[in-house]
């Protein structure tokens, strides 16, 4: 069995990605998986504001960022997802690398840093996975940053992930189920 990816976000409506990685047979729309990254995103960020850490390392963060952008984590990914053209599968592996990351190095998301986290992983993804790579020039301006700054949050998820970017079976299935009980309860 497999799960399909239905990407209804996409204007032309293309036919479904389908990811024989799963088990079971299971439709996965583009707006399912924004919709539950933002969600989790949102969630950990409002947990993180209650604990206390070192606000000084925070802001020394290559990741912080003084100025929020003007758009929710979910108008941000949709912005990411209309101007790369992500496919809906390298946009479920750039989750599971935000979340490797945080666990590895113990990372605390927050609203100052979810934005660059989410552009870095998603350009790593991107670069991974398919075959249209788009330059850093052109990806710093879909996730408004300068092109050094770009470069540096790109180079240090790398670094933070340890250049890791394999991804088991399990790790794909545990999103699976993380999506299909946020499409039943949300």
């Amino acid at each position: 069995m497999e799960i399909e990816i239905i990407n209804s976000l996409n204007e032309t409506n293309e036919s479904s990605i389908e990811n024989s990685l799963f088990d079971s047979s299971v439709y996965i729309k583009t707006e399912d998986i924004i919709s539950y990254i933002s969600y989790y995103f949102n969630k950990l960020i409002e947990f993180n504001k209650n604990n206390k850490y070192d606000k000084n390392i925070i802001k020394n963060d290559i990741f912080y960022s003084k100025r929020i952008p003007n758009l929710t984590i979910q108008q941000y990914l949709i912005r990411i997802k209309k101007y790369s053209n992500i496919e809906d599968y390298t946009l479920i592996y750039a989750f599971i690398y935000i979340k490797k990351f945080i666990k590895k190095n113990y990372y605390i998301i927050l609203i100052n840093n979810i934005y660059r986290i989410l552009l870095a992983s998603c350009t790593i993804s991107i670069k991974f996975l398919e075959d249209s790579n788009y330059k850093n020039s052109y990806i710093s301006k879909i996730g408004g940053l300068n092109l050094e700054d770009m470069n540096a949050i790109e180079y240090y998820f790398y670094i933070g992930l340890n250049f890791n970017l394999k991804v088991t079976e399990n790790e794909l299935k545990k999103i699976e189920e993380e999506l299909m009980f946020h499409k039943k309860n949300f």
